[in-house]
């Protein structure tokens, strides 16, 4: 799937050095064959990248929780043009590293607070 994104050595070299490599490809094949197009599959790629560097991604599941907190700590390390951007860029790391957990089945289920009565 990198083949079909990027033609460049180094970039290719980059995505596939990085953690996950296996994992991430066949996420992105899978949002290929949802209908994403290349500029798409480009940008999830591209925050998956960020995300295996920002968050400890081993054979455990990771909460919702944890996962915001590694894009609060990615986006104190960047500088962003806007702050719309900025949070643009934080809501977009939420949500592919959920959904890509999820579709690995490591995304820790969300529990409900329990209510007394």
């Amino acid at each position: 799937m990198l083949n079909q994104l990027y033609v460049q050595p180094a970039v290719l070299a980059r995505h596939r050095a990085a953690p996950c490599c296996t994992e991430r490809e066949r996420y992105l094949g899978h949002c290929a064959e949802r209908g994403y197009n290349r500029n798409g599959l480009r940008k999830i790629a591209w925050m998956l990248l960020v995300i295996v560097s920002s968050l400890c991604i081993d054979q455990r599941t990771i909460s919702v929780v944890e996962i915001e907190r590694a894009a609060r700590q990615y986006m104190r390390t960047t500088r962003y043009r806007s702050r719309d951007h900025r949070r643009t860029t934080q809501q977009l790391f939420i949500r592919i590293a959920t959904a890509w957990l999820e579709f690995l089945g490591r995304l820790e289920p969300r529990t409900l607070p329990r209510v007394s009565g």
